[in-house]
């Protein structure tokens, strides 16, 4: 199977870094992704290093979203008991339960 290249109409066996198979057609990611996978948006890697992989909704983003830690460049989702946290998922900065209190440490009770 050869797929065709969007841009430059050459037959790969593979789509190059940077593009995606579409049926036999090699697509463009979108712009903040390195690499995606099956669609344009569903980024497997960012093309500027100080973006995170959001690793629920696979976008690059410029900082991670509540309820998410950075962790090498990709977001993580916090513990279910954490609505925030900071560097680690059990690093709760702010709780899911509201009847759930941070102690000194960061970790819950």
């Amino acid at each position: 199977i050869f797929f065709l290249e969007d841009n430059t109409h050459n037959c790969l066996s593979q789509c190059n870094p940077g593009t995606f198979a579409s049926g036999n057609i090699c697509k463009k990611c979108n712009i903040s992704c390195s690499t995606c996978l099956g669609q344009e948006n569903y980024c497997t890697g960012c093309a500027n290093p100080v973006y995170f992989l959001d690793e629920i909704n696979q976008n690059c983003l410029a900082q991670c979203n509540p309820g998410t830690f950075a962790s090498a460049n990709i977001c993580k989702k916090c513990n279910i008991s954490c609505s925030t946290c900071l560097g680690q998922e059990n690093y709760c900065t702010g709780c899911a339960d509201p009847t759930n209190f941070l102690v000194g440490s960061g970790a819950f009770l």
